[in-house]
């Protein structure tokens, strides 16, 4: 009842961690991106992770972007100021500042000032949801 390549395959050892140095971590694709977002992603090649860490970087140019995902959200300012908008709440974020929050929530950005924004942003699965794909 076994597949003939099973025989054959060679299992890859999985290193547990992600280290990412200083500035290579890897830019990615994300719902943002249209807006001209860039996101820096600190954990891609980590399998079966619970959350997506990114830094993530939006210039005063750049579109306000609305978004509404599955799951939840952190985010820690590093630098630069922005109004969030969450539901009818607008929240000013600057340095030092963090917010964690359901992002089932329709939530919105806009850069206040000429200063990028560049901050941590963590996206949280559905824990249930991810213990039952890496079981698979």
């Amino acid at each position: 009842g076994v597949p003939i390549v099973d025989f054959f395959y060679e299992k890859q050892l999985e290193i547990p961690y992600v280290f990412t140095p200083k500035s290579k971590g890897i830019t990615t694709a994300r719902d943002g991106i249209e807006f001209g977002y860039v996101y820096e992603a600190l954990a891609l090649n980590k399998k079966d992770k619970y959350v997506e860490p990114f830094l993530l970087t939006i210039n005063p140019e750049d579109p306000s972007g609305t978004f509404q995902h599955k799951g939840q959200e952190f985010i820690y300012m590093l630098s630069g100021t922005m109004d969030f908008t969450i539901g009818d709440d607008v929240l000013r974020l600057k340095t030092g500042d963090s917010l964690y929050f359901d992002s089932g929530l329709v939530h919105q950005t806009q850069i206040i000032g000429k200063r990028s924004a560049r901050f941590l942003c963590v996206f949280i699965q559905d824990i249930q949801k991810a213990k039952t794909r890496a079981r698979k």
